[in-house]
């Protein structure tokens, strides 16, 4: 649950209610997404549901116009950064070998960065302060941190009540002064 689905982020700046019900805490959001980056772009490859696979054009209008050589549609949408773990499996356990990040702009992969365990041991112990691998966590950090600000409502206490503080859309006054434009947002 701590990280930013893309999908979310498409109902949230859409406006459209998620269709998916959560089933388990094993599935919070009530889905399962599989994208797929080629030739530096992102695409929403599909979408599993209550034991239902939907293809991209099932989701919803402006997903994409581009298609990927299998048929995805480009996710122009998202802006943000995608974390993704690389594991390795034996017969005993699972090892991780590396992380990536993901820095995409509208569907088009700006930035992709690999770190190994010891390039994230490097960044914990503030060595390589200013590297690029340090500004793409410190960046996703920043990302997800955004992330959550959608998901809460604005409050003001006036008076000894909690008044929650919604725009005509009925989003964060925040998001409409950016006007739901996440790359306008300051995280970027």
């Amino acid at each position: 649950w701590a990280y930013p689905s893309p999908l979310e982020t498409y109902y949230k700046q859409s406006g459209k209610p998620l269709p998916f019900k959560g089933m388990s805490t094993a599935l919070y959001r009530g889905h399962i997404a599989t994208w797929l980056i080629e030739n530096d772009y992102f695409y929403l490859n599909q979408v599993k549901a209550n034991d239902n696979v939907l293809s991209p054009t099932e989701i919803g209008e402006g997903l994409g116009k581009k298609q990927s050589s299998n048929g995805s549609l480009s996710a122009d949408w998202f802006s943000g950064i995608l974390q993704a773990t690389e594991l390795k499996y034996t017969d005993k356990e699972r090892v991780f070998v590396a992380q990536y990040y993901f820095n995409v702009n509208h569907g088009q992969v700006l930035e992709s960065v690999r770190l190994t365990r010891d390039d994230l041991e490097q960044i914990r112990a503030n060595k390589g302060e200013s590297s690029k691998s340090l500004a793409i966590t410190t960046l996703y950090q920043r990302y997800t941190d955004y992330h959550f600000r959608l998901s809460n409502n604005d409050e003001v206490d006036w008076n000894g009540k909690s008044l929650k503080l919604n725009s005509v859309l009925g989003m964060s006054p925040l998001l409409e002064l950016y006007e739901n434009d996440h790359l306008n947002w300051p995280f970027n």
